[in-house]
């Protein structure tokens, strides 16, 4: 990775431009690279693993969706085989293991109540957890957590 990518990726955490050449326009603020050299660089830092996810991100509730965050106690021997099951069902993010009772925790956003019951129900019938716990959203809170790669770290 060298300085020019440490600034994409810098860069892309403020989010993509909303114009009709965003990718043109990241180069520009990169010193001038075209609009396929940006394209290529986040193609090569996704493949690298440097980049996890490339998506927007949208107000799910102004969109019509329903959100939770979930949480289960999935047993250790069954714990790849939860996240595998979990990595395949869209409107699933942010799943992370956690040193807790409840161990595994992620947050579903969809359309209709009832595709949460689904899904939900779904997770409960695999045999791989007992129970998946509710968390409805009370208050928002919005922290930004943006990491500055612009230099090397020993």
């Amino acid at each position: 990775m060298d300085n020019t990518d440490r600034a994409l990726l810098n860069l892309l955490q403020e989010g993509i431009p909303l114009t009709e050449e965003p990718y043109r326009d990241l180069g520009e603020r990169l010193g001038g690279l075209s609009a396929q050299e940006v394209i290529a660089r986040i193609t090569r830092l996704m493949e690298d693993g440097w980049i996890r996810r490339f998506s927007g991100f949208f107000h799910a509730a102004s969109l019509g969706y329903h959100s939770l965050l979930c949480a289960m106690r999935v047993p250790e021997e069954h714990v790849e085989e939860m996240a595998n099951l979990i990595s395949t069902i869209p409107g699933i993010t942010h799943n992370y293991l956690r040193d807790h009772t409840l161990n595994m925790w992620f947050t579903l956003s969809c359309r209709r109540q009832e595709d949460l019951d689904r899904v939900i129900g779904q997770l409960e019938s695999s045999g791989l957890t007992d129970r998946v716990y509710r968390f409805e959203r009370l208050r928002q809170f919005k922290i930004h957590a943006a990491f500055d790669v612009r230099e090397e770290r020993p």
